[in-house]
């Protein structure tokens, strides 16, 4: 008889991964119950270390079937990451942020790789390299020590520089799961166009969808006007010029900005705040970005240094410890099955990363005990990194497949027998 050992997983993490296999079909759920475990436990972007990480049941080519051909909808597991955002970090307002980062190729066979401008200007890479652009859509939540960033969905551009029309009004996404709540807003990150980039435009259907007027005039006859006079870069310059020093990106910098409320045309007329920013860098002033906040209520300089830099670490998180950076598709045709595999193994890394950051926050006795490095260190606050290396001890006897319950369709190790191992015997040398 076999005893049952004490299981580490918190009880938590096993309410949000149930909720997250239940919303697929019964007959994919253990499949990408095992995949999503393994994507937690290791730092690599390839499916082939997500089936080491963990004991599976079937042959590696199910898995890879699974997410290449499975008849299971990507998108359902992402509603469902934002209803438990929802419900775990409540708020008066929502925070989503979108954005996007390019991520180097050595080929240019790569979906979507083309010779990019690199805005992060970091010493050991050129100011132009052969990158593919993603966008994605993340929700801010935080506790008392800070906040942070995470995953909802992300989108592989099309075209080089068109991450923002890919994200959709607003910055929402493909379906816009930010707008499930109702005080939601958008803190959007937005390039004004230049001979440089110029697909930088933010559109949903024509460059003309970009434009900003000013509110309408009140009190005049006839039909209500829906937009005033529209903003160009003549009446850009008429504005108040402010010039201030802002933390920004870990440090005090020098920023200058106007800013102004008026009504966005792809936003369908809604009134936001719009600020206009360059920041003085390396001695000279750099070009202008244009930030946009849903909600006019808002100063420019809360829209400066909001929340929306959270997305940053998120980026390097995923490229450098999600594996993002190493993930390879044969191809995102629209019509074919390559943009559906790409967006379906990314939604099943970034939902690991954002239940491993969501455990960090949270920070309850369980996952305290789990990401306990050493008695004698005691750390300021959890981290991703501490309860992701704490999920790896707490899986080393679990069998993901062994602790799920098709008729509750319940992840619980707890109630079920260890992992057993085989004894293999040998016979000794004469």
């Amino acid at each position: 008889m076999v005893a049952r050992a004490v299981v580490g997983v918190p009880t938590l993490l096993c309410l949000w991964m149930s909720e997250i296999i239940a919303s697929v079909p019964g007959r994919c759920a253990v499949t990408i119950l095992e995949l999503l475990t393994g994507t937690m436990l290791t730092g690599y972007g390839s499916i082939s270390q997500a089936i080491l990480a963990v004991p599976c049941r079937r042959h590696w080519t199910s898995y890879y079937w699974m997410v290449r051909k499975g008849k299971f909808d990507w998108k359902v597991m992402v509603h469902a990451l934002c209803r438990i955002v929802k419900r775990e970090f409540p708020s008066e307002r929502c925070v989503v942020v979108g954005d996007d980062t390019l991520i180097p190729r050595v080929s240019a066979a790569a979906p979507g790789a083309a010779i990019q401008y690199d805005h992060a200007r970091k010493p050991n890479r050129p100011d132009y390299l052969l990158a593919q652009t993603v966008v994605s859509l993340s929700a801010v939540i935080g506790n008392s020590w800070g906040s942070w960033s995470v995953p909802l969905m992300s989108n592989l551009a099309r075209q080089p520089r068109q991450a923002r029309n890919d994200a959709g009004p607003g910055g929402g996404g493909e379906h816009e799961p930010g707008r499930d709540h109702a005080a939601a807003r958008r803190l959007v990150h937005e390039g004004i166009p230049d001979r440089r980039c110029p697909h930088a435009r933010r559109h949903r259907h024509r460059p003309g969808d970009t434009a900003l007027y000013e509110p309408p005039p009140a009190g005049k006859p006839g039909r209500p006007r829906k937009y005033g006079d529209r903003i160009t870069k003549a009446k850009l310059k008429t504005l108040g010029q402010t010039h201030t020093e802002l933390p920004i990106y870990g440090s005090h910098r020098t920023v200058r900005y106007r800013t102004a409320v008026c009504r966005a045309r792809f936003l369908g007329g809604r009134p936001v705040r719009a600020v206009w920013v360059s920041m003085f860098v390396d001695g000279k002033w750099k070009a202008e970005r244009l930030l946009l906040s849903t909600d006019p209520s808002h100063t420019a300089e809360d829209v400066i240094i909001s929340l929306r830099w959270t997305i940053e670490p998120m980026f390097a998180a995923l490229k450098g410890g999600e594996g993002m950076i190493d993930m390879w598709m044969q191809s995102v045709d629209p019509k074919g099955s390559g943009s559906k595999t790409f967006h379906r193994w990314l939604t099943i890394v970034q939902i690991g990363r954002a239940l491993i950051q969501m455990l960090a926050v949270k920070a309850d006795a369980a996952t305290t005990a789990l990401a306990q490095v050493a008695a004698w260190r005691k750390e300021r606050y959890l981290t991703a990194g501490m309860v992701k290396a704490g999920l790896v001890r707490a899986f080393w006897n679990i069998a993901p497949a062994e602790a799920w319950y098709r008729r509750g369709r319940k992840f619980d190790p707890s109630r079920r027998i260890p992992m057993k191992t085989k004894v293999v015997r040998t016979a000794s040398a004469a």
